[in-house]
């Protein structure tokens, strides 16, 4: 997943890249000092935007299984509409 997100009145620009490929991996591997599970990695940056613009913009990246056939369904149903 990809997330781009401004706020009004600022010019910062925050770009996150989260990778779930850890949520693959066996639970026991994922551990963190037997209190928290991890579920992603995750890098982040902040990037410059012009002053006026204000939005959050979230793109869904490697979709698989049942997950990309729901959102498949649902976008022939707007395209259709």
């Amino acid at each position: 997943m990809e997330l781009f997100s401004t706020k009004a009145g600022s010019r910062e620009l925050l770009h996150v890249s989260i990778n779930f490929a850890r949520m693959r991996d066996p639970i026991a591997n994922r551990r963190r000092k037997d209190v928290d599970v991890a579920k992603a990695d995750y890098s982040g940056e902040i990037l410059e935007a012009p002053k006026d613009e204000h939005y959050t913009k979230v793109f869904l990246k490697s979709v698989r299984g049942e997950a990309k056939e729901i959102l498949a369904a649902r976008n022939l149903k707007q395209q259709t509409s």
